[in-house]
């Protein structure tokens, strides 16, 4: 009698344990699912969006290209000139050593 009462009681204990559970199982809000037409609507916007940025990095890309040339451009002018400066002293030392040699010659001569 005691056995028949004791799995009586684990019996009704444990439907009660299973209720609970089933009854906290129902009470917990389910994750809001997305429709998926509205899902893929969002995943095609934020894959446009993904191209734009994309597009946007690779005009940056061949534009920094294009200004690294412009640079190396720009040292080669500035190398150029640095020389033209130099030959323009060269010959203006050079008329200015000729010009006093000539005039030495005729104040010698």
């Amino acid at each position: 009698m005691q056995l028949a009462t004791t799995l009586l009681k684990n019996d009704t204990l444990m439907n009660t344990v299973t209720g609970i559970s089933k009854n906290k199982q129902s009470s917990t809000s389910p994750v809001t699912k997305v429709p998926e037409k509205q899902e893929n609507t969002e995943l095609v916007s934020l894959y446009q969006k993904l191209e734009k940025i994309d597009n946007v990095v690779s005009d940056i890309k061949q534009e920094n290209i294009i200004l690294a040339s412009l640079s190396i451009k720009l040292v080669n002018i500035e190398f150029e000139i640095s020389e033209l400066r130099k030959e323009i002293q060269d010959l203006k030392e050079h008329k200015i050593f000729k010009k006093n040699s000539k005039d030495s010659k005729k104040d010698n001569g």
